[in-house]
């Protein structure tokens, strides 16, 4: 662990340390940044994202769209910019990086599942860094430990977009761009709710 203090990292320091680690990290212009800031996560975490990433996986069966788990990075700028998202949706023809192995370019739908420590950056930083790409439609942010659920919509090529929350497990959440609504109570599924 002491390669961290590195002030610069190529692609291939990082995708080195991943190798050597075991651990998941993003990698923003030569810093990189492990994933949830621990690793493995909260049981919640883990249970939201699963539960999402299955919804998704059984709703879009038989479709021209394709959900990905936690595994699958997403290139927002090749050599730049990679990043881990808790779960994506491709739709159409897969795009794939030209240098990272398992790591997608054309994301429709990105998921992530915010906790104490992360929710400023995947309210911000993330947010402009997805919406960057012209494949993102919606950015859909779960809670963890309640049922809470912010959807942000792009509206046009150049950057405006709607927000939507959805509160309380009787609520569905719409996924406009791949046209499916899915039961907060599935999301939730299995996680302890905290008032």
């Amino acid at each position: 662990m002491a390669e961290l203090a590195k002030k610069s990292f190529t692609v291939e320091d990082w995708l080195n340390l991943e190798r050597e680690t075991g651990e998941k990290y993003d990698y923003h212009f030569g810093e990189i940044h492990r994933v949830n800031g621990m690793a493995g996560g909260t049981y919640e975490h883990n249970t939201v994202s699963g539960n999402i990433y299955g919804e998704l996986r059984e709703n879009l069966r038989g479709s021209s769209c394709q959900a990905h788990n936690s595994e699958m990075k997403v290139e927002v700028k090749k050599n730049d910019q990679y990043v881990y998202p808790d779960a994506s949706v491709t739709c159409g023809e897969l795009v794939l990086s030209e240098k990272i192995q398992g790591c997608v370019c054309n994301p429709t739908l990105i998921v992530e599942v915010i906790s104490d420590t992360s929710g400023d950056y995947d309210r911000g930083a993330k947010l402009r860094m997805y919406f960057e790409l012209d494949s993102v439609v919606e950015y859909l942010l779960l809670e963890q430990k309640k049922a809470m659920a912010t959807l942000f919509r792009r509206l046009d090529g150049k950057g405006k977009f709607e927000i939507n929350y959805f509160l309380g497990l009787e609520a569905g959440v719409e996924l406009k761009s791949i046209g499916q609504t899915i039961p907060m109570r599935r999301i939730y599924e299995g996680v302890n709710m905290k008032s």
